[in-house]
């Protein structure tokens, strides 16, 4: 469970990278600002598969 938690914090810094990075696609931007926003959002004890 601790390493699920650990690999979603790691790709939500992946997002937001992405999202900062200047030569990032126009067309790309809605979806990964979206799932940034949504894992910012997400309290840490929710940080659990679902299935």
């Amino acid at each position: 469970m601790l390493e699920m938690r650990d690999s979603m914090k790691a790709t939500k810094a992946l997002l937001e990278r992405l999202v900062q990075a200047l030569e990032i696609s126009h067309a790309r931007q809605p979806f990964i600002t979206y799932m940034s926003q949504s894992l910012q959002q997400l309290p840490e004890a929710q940080y659990q598969l679902t299935v």
